[in-house]
């Protein structure tokens, strides 16, 4: 509990303020690599206080999933289950198995019947052995080969159990009850501690939002070329607007009476399944399967996704349910907002990225279609940004298309916001003693959230990220207020004297 109240008190200064003092790199010309100014490579990277409160944050979350769930019986009947030098023969088929069957060489034979057939009911693809006899053989021969290949039908049966599959998620059978737990602690403990008020309750912006990028869709003409055209465009309106907002810390998380109730159903289904095959370690893992299957519903299945993500990530959008989660660590105001504006800017753009991937995504390819040389202005965009800024192996283009279309549909919104919401005169104010207007300290706060070490490693497949220096570099060197606001010239790299590659708006 210490170590969550630490996380929810440690950021107090201003986070962009303390950026601009002590994060910039002044030897780097924001017009060659902005990038590279704004984030600072000869600094410890733990400073970048964005991303240094989610690990925090994650890393409070784990820790109190270790104490909630000390002394719960299934933990127990986990924990015997992991710990190979704790009564080993239960989760030893060899000596189970010669223990109930002795000599028997038809018990060993039906023994290996029983799980090959326990398979099939279970719907676990495995390979499933044929033990050879040999005339030659002697008993013990016979029993130690039927022994050897029912165990490795129980250890190839073991890592398939463990996993339920749903939708975008892959939930650790035996981690599952464990972070139900640990949730209900979290909450128990923001609850009692009147921390709640260190959160954004972040529904306002989102919808918010959510008409900014219906006006935007809107006033693209090439969505007013005819009858199906239109169509298309009240399509894409419809759909933006359906989107549902959920986020940590809502009314599903406060109403503890839901919380609880799925811990004591799950603990009653779990005990309701009686062990099967004798081998602690399958029987556990059929229990908690079992306690799973029945816990999902079509109803709870949103939640459920939600308390799997244990506060790890900033948000994601859904298009099965053409929903969005926002996350603990988006929500916390000292690490998301500034008092240079009257407005989490940073939090506007990451939820319009989630947003727009209602219209930038792998599962609508016919809307990525639809959108033609659009799209691939912003992927040729990206391609020569990896090849001005990229470091090592660096990946773009098509692969990262739907990530980068919605990070440049987003900051335009959020752009078009901030101009409308200031005066000229505002704009060209200093906001430190570095000279920095209120037009670039926007420009710096949003980006100072990708700050992070250098990488140049080859990515994982799930991926679909540009890397965060080309994340950053390239969505604003498709800006000209990026340009003007840092006086940039001709022949910077990150210059650019005109609107391109917009996907939707007046310019598209």
């Amino acid at each position: 509990f210490l170590l969550l109240l630490c996380v929810v008190t440690v950021i107090r200064c201003d986070i962009l303020k303390n950026h601009l003092a002590n994060l910039v790199d002044r030897s780097v010309s924001p017009c060659d690599d902005f990038y590279h100014h704004v984030c600072s490579q000869k600094v410890d990277p733990e400073e970048f206080l964005a991303k240094k409160f989610g690990r925090m944050f994650s890393e409070a979350a784990e820790k109190m999933q270790q104490n909630a769930t000390r002394n719960n019986a299934i933990t127990v009947d986990i924990l015997r289950m992991r710990e190979d030098t704790y009564v080993p023969e239960e989760n030893n088929y060899s000596a189970l198995s010669r223990e109930r069957c002795k000599m028997d060489i038809d018990c060993y034979r039906e023994d290996q019947e029983y799980f090959r057939e326990f398979a099939n009911e279970h719907n676990v693809s495995i390979e499933v052995p044929q033990t050879d006899i040999s005339l030659n053989d002697t008993q013990e021969q016979i029993i130690s080969n039927y022994i050897s290949d029912t165990s490795k039908m129980i250890d190839a049966m073991i890592p398939k159990i463990n996993f339920t599959i749903l939708p975008l998620l892959e939930i650790s059978t035996e981690d599952f009850h464990q972070i139900l737990i640990s949730r209900i602690h979290m909450i128990e403990f923001l609850e009692s501690n009147s921390t709640y008020g260190d959160f954004h309750d972040i529904k306002e912006i989102a919808e918010i939002m959510k008409l900014k990028m219906i006006e935007k869709v809107n006033e693209s003409k090439w969505l007013h070329t005819d009858d199906i055209s239109e169509f298309i465009n009240g399509k894409i309106g419809e759909r933006i607007a359906n989107i549902q907002i959920y986020q940590d810390f809502d009314h599903l998380d406060r109403n503890l009476t839901i919380l609880r109730k799925m811990n004591r159903d799950f603990t009653e289904y779990y005990f309701s399944n009686k062990r099967k095959t004798g081998v602690h370690k399958l029987d556990t893992l059929l229990r908690l399967d079992h306690a799973i299957d029945n816990l999902i519903t079509e109803e709870n299945l949103f939640f459920i996704l939600r308390i799997m993500a244990k506060f790890k990530n900033n948000a994601q959008y859904l298009l099965i349910f053409n929903s969005i989660q926002l996350f603990a660590p988006l929500l916390y105001r000292p690490a998301m907002s500034t008092n240079i504006f009257q407005e989490p800017y940073l939090m506007h753009w990451i939820i319009g990225h989630e947003l727009f991937h209602s219209v930038f995504t792998n599962q609508s390819p016919i809307l990525l279609d639809l959108y033609g040389h659009r799209s691939e202005c912003i992927e040729k965009h990206y391609e020569n940004t990896c090849s001005t800024f990229g470091m090592g192996y660096c990946w773009s283009g098509n692969i990262t298309i739907t990530e980068d279309g919605a990070d440049v549909e987003a900051l335009r919104v959020v752009y078009d916001s901030f101009v409308k919401s200031h005066s000229s005169e505002q704009m060209v104010e200093t906001v430190d003693d570095m000279g920095t207007t209120f037009e670039q300290a926007f420009f710096y706060f949003v980006s100072s959230f990708y700050c992070g070490k250098d990488r140049d490693g080859k990515p994982s497949n799930k991926n679909k990220h540009s890397p965060d220096n080309i994340r950053v570099n390239g969505v604003m060197s498709l800006m000209p207020e990026f340009s003007r606001a840092f006086g940039c010239k001709a022949n910077d790299p990150m210059y650019t004297e005109e609107k391109k590659c917009n996907v939707f708006g007046a310019h598209s």
